[in-house]
């Protein structure tokens, strides 16, 4: 309203106007310095987590086309087959990031 977006002119067009707290954090007056240290850590404990898991998922996967090892969990009959039917070219899971398109 303050900058006169021409908000509900338009006919059969609805537009949600939300914002992010992140996106809102430059219009306080106040800093919240804890609660962004902690959100920091949080980012940090969970994405190692996370990339954790993915590598131990990617580890299991591999075995599991390589001929498969003891202990992997074998998964329904047929699995493997209509898995590498869906997706034959699976790009390995590590923490680089994908090649970008032209």
């Amino acid at each position: 309203m303050e900058h006169r977006l021409p908000i509900g002119c338009a006919p059969n067009v609805h537009v949600s106007l939300v914002l992010l707290p992140e996106e809102c954090a430059s219009l306080s007056t106040r800093r919240f310095r804890w609660q962004r240290a902690r959100l920091a850590a949080l980012r940090l404990a969970f994405g190692l987590a996370f990339r954790r898991r993915l590598a131990r998922l990617d580890a299991r996967r591999r075995s599991a086309a390589a001929g498969g090892a003891a202990g992997a969990p074998a998964g329904p009959p047929g699995w493997e087959a209509a898995a590498s039917a869906a997706a034959p070219a699976m790009a390995p899971l590590t923490g680089s990031s994908p090649p970008r398109r032209g």
